[in-house]
């Protein structure tokens, strides 16, 4: 399945993080994820994003949808067969588009 280009502006991006207690964190993650620690903190965050003139290619900038959104997130890590991978698991997104809600 082929999904289409999209394009979007960033009108404004806030990135907030804060050191948890790595208990509490652990409690919010579902096997296989641990949290990831630096300085014996988890570390989780809030990203708060607007987006303007989103739209696919074949759409005139003037014509795209714009939205807020906001992710909840944790540093997490995990094992996989070869090493241990690092990444960010998403606890929550919330946004003021349904058709972003929709698609996901």
């Amino acid at each position: 399945m082929r999904f289409p280009v999209l394009r979007a502006a960033v009108r404004r991006r806030v990135s907030i993080h804060y050191r948890v207690d790595p208990d509490v964190s652990a409690n919010l993650l579902p096997l296989p994820f641990r949290p990831r620690l630096v300085r014996g903190s988890a570390i989780v965050g809030v990203c708060l994003t607007r987006f303007a003139q989103f739209r696919t290619r074949l759409v005139p900038s003037f014509l795209g949808m714009a939205a807020e959104d906001a992710v909840h997130w944790i540093a997490a890590e995990w094992d996989s067969l070869e090493v241990p991978q690092a990444g960010t698991f998403i606890l929550r997104r919330d946004t003021s588009s349904r058709l972003f809600a929709l698609a996901g």
